[in-house]
């Protein structure tokens, strides 16, 4: 976003922190869906909403050095719909 042109409650939405910290909420929410429907153990749910985490400037600093992670939050529904294992070791 250009800064000179957006309003700093705009800017908040679009800030890394902000939009790392939703597409983990989102990751989660997908995860407990999964978790009802019997596609992964609910076990591995409590190891992710405890170990999850992420890092902007260590993103940012990639980014200066261009090397921008191709993913930066774990895709877990499409690790979920490409293999259904029971195992809880596979997940978190």
């Amino acid at each position: 976003m250009i800064e000179r042109y957006t309003r700093p409650e705009m800017a908040a939405i679009w800030h890394d922190e902000n939009r790392f910290r939703i597409w983990l909420d989102i990751e989660i929410l997908a995860m407990e869906a999964m978790v009802r429907q019997g596609w992964i153990p609910a076990d591995a749910l409590a190891r992710v909403r405890k170990k999850a985490s992420f890092d902007v400037a260590r993103d940012q600093r990639d980014r200066e050095k261009g090397q921008a992670r191709r993913h930066r939050l774990p895709d877990l529904r499409g690790r979920a719909h490409r293999r259904r294992l029971p195992a809880s070791s596979t997940w978190g």
